[in-house]
């Protein structure tokens, strides 16, 4: 490879080029809290199984199983409209589905950092 492509190939990763669009903003639980606090068009999603749900979840989350095999089904159904903020146990499975709704078209999207362990460990409270 001459120097050139080489050069050429580090301006397109340094400026991101190669990068794919996703609108997910990744907060703090204390973010996630301020945010959920002053909007009423959003919804907070909650992407574990049932049973994870049902052991305590935040307050008027709605809770769509990542494992389900619908999944992408049920979320292509949600109003692209409004905001969602999404958690998960760890952040991994909510990272996950913030992907797909942005691959669906889903612009406003918030992921919480550290999912629910993080958030009761800040002591933000959830409901059974």
């Amino acid at each position: 490879m001459n120097k050139t492509l080489v050069i050429l190939f580090i301006t397109f990763i340094s400026f991101g080029c190669f990068a794919q669009d996703n609108p997910t903003k990744v907060v703090t639980p204390e973010e996630f809290n301020n945010l959920i606090s002053q909007s009423d068009t959003l919804v907070v999603l909650d992407v574990r199984t049932a049973k994870e749900f049902e052991s305590g979840h935040i307050k008027d989350a709605v809770n769509i199983d990542f494992y389900d095999a619908d999944f992408k089904d049920s979320l292509s159904k949600l109003d692209k409209n409004k905001t969602y903020f999404v958690y998960c146990k760890l952040g991994g499975r909510s990272n996950s589905a913030c992907s797909i709704l942005s691959e669906l078209g889903f612009e406003k999207l918030y992921n919480l950092k550290g999912g629910i362990v993080d958030w009761t460990a800040q002591g933000y409270s959830v409901v059974k």
